[in-house]
């Protein structure tokens, strides 16, 4: 069992038993389940290519076998499957056919609609138990458990999720201590990969000369799927709408996310933009710390412009303006500031609108505020 012997030689005891803890629940989900009725989703992604590993972990110790190279048997008892979409990138199609071929998975491709196929496939085999890639922090994971029945309206099968509890920084120690293959698109600063219109190499990664870090460098896990949501919905609403407004997440903290999304949006990087920088080494003058100097990050461009506004004592070209990206407004989430800022500014007549009533949905609840 060549990926559990690297990760003892590892010497890294929270490691060991995440593995351990992983593969304990692999091993009860084929016990639970006749051979040909436990299914493994596999995407090419990171979380799926390490669930992948300690599937072949746990076949080889219940079957005192070594999965090394390409393996004979493949997974048995467990069949794989690949939902294919056009929207993918390469990298990660071509990763996951290779990885099949090198593993010998037999792999089952599904194309169109997901629920659609995966009811087909579960008809069309015996499988009653999905092997799923899914870790806490999530899109689909609040809710879920270690073994969690479908939701209502999808095909009855038992999820199982093996790496719940994992974080990013424990899929990238394992990947790494095992010497194991994963796509190519990580290590050139992508650390969440959807498909080609709402991702891009993750800006906390970028190195002064244009190119990005590798995944597993990513400082901050907090970080690891930061502006993809916030790009998908700026990129719908700007082309939805005459105007767009944002509000919060622009501070120096970790979670301040918001430029990053915005600059996602449109295909963007965040820089250093040197009006603002200049304003806020002008207003801080010797005081100036790099937390300050984060706040002069905006998504590069043309299309960015810097609003002045009237401040409460009359002046004007205050330290930190309102940010326009396209036609994307980008407001402070203190609702102090957001009120002097859009009475006091030049382009009022849309975000007067705004702040006088808004309507915000949230979770499929609407609630109105004015």
């Amino acid at each position: 069992m060549e990926v559990w012997d690297a990760v003892v030689a590892n010497n890294d005891d929270h490691l060991r038993q995440k593995v351990e803890k992983s593969i304990e629940i692999i091993e009860r989900t084929l016990d639970l389940y006749e051979p040909g009725g436990v299914a493994f989703s596999f995407n090419g992604g990171k979380d799926s290519t390490v669930l992948l590993h300690l599937i072949r972990a746990a076949l080889a110790r219940r079957q005192e076998v070594e999965l090394n190279g390409i393996a004979a048997g493949g997974l048995p008892g467990v069949c794989t499957f690949f939902f294919h979409n056009d929207a993918d990138f390469e990298e990660i199609t071509s990763f996951t056919h290779h990885t099949n071929e090198q593993y010998n998975l037999d792999m089952t491709v599904l194309y169109g609609d997901f629920k659609t196929g995966l009811e087909t496939f579960l008809v069309e085999t015996s499988v009653r138990a999905i092997l799923l890639g899914t870790r806490r922090g999530d899109p689909n994971a609040p809710g879920q458990e270690t073994f969690c029945p479908s939701s209502k309206g999808w095909p009855a099968f038992m999820r199982v999720n093996p790496i719940l509890e994992w974080t990013y920084h424990d899929v990238w120690l394992f990947l790494r201590c095992a010497s194991l293959p994963y796509c190519s698109l990580y290590d050139r600063g992508y650390t969440s990969v959807g498909s080609v219109s709402n991702t891009n190499p993750n800006s906390a990664l970028a190195r002064e000369d244009g190119t990005f870090a590798p995944a597993h460098m990513l400082p901050d896990a907090r970080l690891e799927r930061a502006g993809r949501a916030i790009a998908a919905a700026v990129r719908e609403f700007s082309e939805d709408y005459d105007a767009v407004i944002t509000a919060g997440g622009l501070g120096p903290t970790p979670d301040d996310v918001t430029c990053l999304g915005i600059a996602e949006a449109f295909g963007r990087q965040v820089g250093r933009h040197p009006e603002l920088e200049a304003r806020i080494r002008a207003y801080f003058g010797a005081d100036v710390t790099d937390a300050h100097l984060k706040m002069a990050d905006a998504p590069t461009g043309p299309e960015i412009a810097l609003i002045d506004y009237n401040q409460a004592d009359g002046t004007v070209s205050p330290p930190f303006p309102l940010l326009k990206c396209r036609n994307v407004y980008v407001l402070p989430g203190v609702p102090s500031l957001v009120q002097q800022k859009v009475e006091g500014s030049e382009e009022r007549s849309y975000v007067q609108v705004w702040y006088q009533s808004i309507t915000i949905s949230f979770c499929g609840f609407e609630v109105e505020a004015g």
